[in-house]
């Protein structure tokens, strides 16, 4: 496990064979290229949801490579700042993540400004719905 670097490919990655496929079909094939993809550019991947995206990342940590944030290569210092890093998510933003995913898959384009704000709608209608 310690040898995987960023030439190694995706499929040595303990991740399941349907997020290696996901990952696969949109052109990723080494750890270094997942390395390119921010949190919310891999939620847009189809077959892809909050929960493989936040699982691709863990194993990036674990194994001691690096973390992404934001489209930036991020090496974190401690455990401690990977966890603040992943409690600022709110349901809200869960919501919006798992909305986003649908819209994208829907239509198929990925204006990414503007498929945001309709996620973020849909997911502030999701809280309100929730209060009925």
């Amino acid at each position: 496990m310690n040898s995987i670097n960023t030439d190694s490919l995706i499929s040595h990655l303990p991740l399941t064979r349907g997020t290696i496929w996901a990952m696969k079909r949109v052109g990723i094939k080494t750890v270094g290229d997942v390395l390119d993809f921010s949190y919310a550019q891999l939620l847009h991947i189809p077959g892809v949801g909050p929960v493989s995206a936040t699982k691709i990342q863990d194993c990036l940590i674990s194994l001691g490579l690096t973390q992404i944030n934001n489209g930036r290569i991020h090496v974190f210092d401690t455990v401690h700042e990977k966890y603040l890093m992943a409690s600022d998510a709110t349901l809200r933003d869960y919501f919006a993540a798992k909305a986003m995913q649908a819209i994208i898959a829907a239509d198929g384009t990925y204006e990414y400004k503007a498929r945001a704000i309709e996620a973020y709608q849909a997911a502030d209608a999701m809280l309100e719905a929730r209060k009925s």
